[in-house]
């Protein structure tokens, strides 16, 4: 581990130092905080770490997300079969374009849905910087408080049938202030937010209209807990030709307790 470590740290300070050689007038990240490191507001380890921790945070969250996405897709073959109507009637089998994605319902409502219901993040902190009354609480400055996305997501008095994969609900749902935090919420949301919903996009609308893909048969899905909510043993899929039909292989396992699937 440590020398994986390693190997990370080294590639990290490879591509500083690259993008340190260019014009640093870009406002990516890498390039925000390599003028942060360069105006001393950042130590060199800290801007290895910063760097380090953006790039594991978005892989893993973004894999995570896409697989629960085409797991439920799986689930509920009508709603694939929908989104596959509307993805080829509007790209024709192309990927989209940023100009498209308001011409895509039903993807930006499977998506939401998928965040909603089996958000990749199980739960969050924030620290209190001066003391605050929070319902019944009183907090005072330093104390952390522990929120979970996958607890707020299931209120049924938010959501009804929460437990339910129901992305027609977002046409005509607009949620209350930080009911729906998949990405959390307010001056701290994630940074990443706009990155991975543009993944998420652009990769489930290629994949949907190239193949058709399935659940392998007696797989078991079962939940694991850290900081993400992923799938403990993997996702094992079937990659069958487009156009393929075939009835939902329902899981085993612990996936049960999370979502509603139907009979």
């Amino acid at each position: 581990m440590l020398r994986l470590a390693a190997d990370l740290a080294r590639e990290v300070r490879r591509l500083i130092d690259e993008r340190s050689r260019a014009p640093l007038h870009g406002e990516d990240v890498l390039s925000v905080l390599i003028r942060a490191q360069q105006a001393g507001w950042l130590s060199e380890e800290e801007l290895v770490g910063e760097v380090s921790v953006l790039f594991l945070a978005a892989h893993e969250t973004n894999s995570v997300a896409l697989a629960w996405t085409l797991f439920l897709l799986s689930q509920h073959p009508r709603i694939l079969c929908d989104l596959g109507d509307e993805l080829h009637g509007e790209l024709g089998g192309d990927a989209p374009r940023i100009d498209q994605f308001g011409r895509l319902p039903l993807l930006e409502g499977v998506i939401k849905e998928s965040l909603r219901i089996l958000p990749p993040v199980a739960w969050g902190t924030r620290a209190v910087d001066r003391p605050t009354q929070l319902g019944p609480f009183a907090l005072p400055k330093g104390s952390r408080v522990l929120y979970s996305p996958y607890v707020t997501h299931i209120l049924p008095e938010i959501y009804p049938y929460p437990r339910r994969f129901q992305p027609g609900r977002w046409t005509s749902f607009a949620p209350p202030p930080y009911a729906y935090i998949p990405f959390g919420g307010g001056p701290r949301l994630c940074i990443g937010y706009t990155m991975a919903m543009t993944f998420l996009r652009i990769a489930l609308s290629v994949i949907v209209q190239r193949c058709a893909l399935s659940l392998a048969p007696g797989a078991r899905i079962d939940r694991s807990y850290q900081v993400t909510i992923a799938p403990k043993y993997g996702m094992p899929m079937v990659v069958q030709a487009k156009g393929t039909l075939s009835r939902p292989i329902r899981p085993r396992g612990t996936i049960h307790d999370m979502v509603a699937l139907d009979d």
